[in-house]
């Protein structure tokens, strides 16, 4: 008989055998199918959820891309007022300050009378002058300090300034017990314009 004719006939034993086998194949191939229908269920839904979640953050990116956008125009709005408000303070410094001068060289002491001070200088500069406020003002925290001294006038600051360079007065020169060797400077009141 050919091989063909052979597998036709078999015998009980062997075609029970083999229909079991084929069963049990058939039974693990169902088994797999469903397992691969539960994963594929499984994932479906974690796709979904992650889905969700995705287009979630893109609204809220969307948001905050908005708020910041907004956020980034005020702050813009505000650094251009403030620089508004420093040039118009600026100003006002500069016109507050015109009236004053700055002293160096004049040696503290104790109860000292500033006014009456800067008055003498004006004096020992031939310049006529009229003292609102002085006072002296530390630099550094160290020994050396200027007086500050605010004039009735711009014109008696330039004279003062002016006179005083011409004069080249040491602090002796206004009070004798004071050292020869303190040159005394007087300049306007210089403030940064920024």
């Amino acid at each position: 008989m050919s091989k063909i004719n052979k597998g036709k006939f078999a015998c009980c034993n062997c075609e029970q055998a083999e229909k079991m086998l084929l069963k049990k194949q058939l039974s693990t191939n169902i088994d797999t199918t469903n397992e691969l229908n539960r994963y594929v269920d499984f994932i479906d839904t974690q796709f979904d959820d992650f889905d969700k979640e995705v287009n979630s953050m893109k609204m809220e990116i969307k948001t905050l891309k908005t708020e910041n956008k907004n956020i980034y125009n005020e702050n813009k709005y505000l650094l251009n007022e403030i620089s508004i408000i420093k040039h118009k303070s600026n100003i006002i410094e500069q016109i507050n300050f015109r009236h004053f001068v700055y002293i160096t060289g004049i040696p503290p002491t104790e109860n000292e009378n500033l006014p009456e001070i800067v008055k003498k200088i004006g004096l020992k500069t031939n310049t006529k002058i009229k003292v609102i406020v002085a006072t002296r003002l530390y630099i550094n925290n160290s020994s050396r300090s200027i007086i500050v001294a605010q004039l009735e006038t711009i014109d008696m600051r330039r004279n003062l300034i002016y006179n005083s360079k011409i004069s080249k007065l040491t602090a002796n020169n206004i009070l004798n017990n004071w050292p020869k060797k303190n040159n005394v400077y007087i300049d306007e009141r210089l403030i940064k314009y920024r």
